[in-house]
């Protein structure tokens, strides 16, 4: 079958595996050809795959799964699992003193830019009536480049910023509809917010609607 005889759905399901074996080789600087053996694939139908886009065989896509320890039903999606820490306290954040860590599905397309990060979730509260814990998920980073929310050590402490403008040299954060310019090196950039994040208990069953 070539490539202009895929429907739009059958190409948007390769495209979605060629990203998470892109991403697993960037991750685990492998090669193309180190990545076919890994997985027990004769190079050339590898290559057929990941870069003319062939569908792959069913026994393919299994060995798939089983080296990236996914299922179909995940190797497919266009959200790819992520593992994620979860810590209690703010104050953790710097140590990661883990409680316990869970797998988050997140948008390939989200998650590309962060793939070298390290994710973290700060649980905010529990609604134990509805077994849900609300947490906010962070990645890990060592500078402040870009506006966004951000939390760091400063001044002793660990705080977290709302950055509207960034420099080489400062950072400049809104408190209260004020503005506070700080140099980049009184900061020791911690994390970055990246989404919030609900967690449910496992073997409940909810309704996700959207409000109009």
């Amino acid at each position: 079958m070539s490539n202009n005889e895929l429907s739009p759905k059958e190409l948007a399901l390769i495209n979605n595996i060629i990203s998470k074996l892109q991403i697993h080789m960037d991750k685990t600087e492998q090669t193309l050809y180190s990545l076919s053996a890994t997985l027990g694939f004769e190079y050339q139908p590898f290559y057929r795959l990941m870069k003319n886009k062939k569908l792959p065989t069913i026994s393919s896509i299994a060995m798939i799964t089983e080296h990236l320890q996914c299922s179909i039903e995940d190797l497919i999606s266009d959200k790819i699992l992520v593992e994620v820490s979860l810590i209690d306290s703010i104050e953790n954040i710097q140590t990661l003193e883990v409680t316990e860590t869970t797998k988050v599905p997140m948008l390939i397309q989200e998650y590309l830019p962060y793939i070298h990060n390290t994710f973290v979730a700060l649980k905010i509260e529990a609604l134990e009536h509805l077994q849900i814990e609300h947490y906010k998920l962070y990645c890990k980073i060592d500078q402040i480049n870009t506006d966004g929310v951000f939390i760091a050590r400063y001044q002793g402490q660990i705080v977290e910023f709302n950055v509207i403008s960034t420099s080489s040299t400062f950072i400049i954060v809104e408190n209260d509809n004020n503005e506070q310019r700080i140099p980049q090196d009184q900061i020791e950039p911690i994390a970055k917010f990246f989404n919030n994040l609900l967690l449910f208990e496992a073997g409940n069953d909810y309704l996700q609607g959207v409000k109009q």
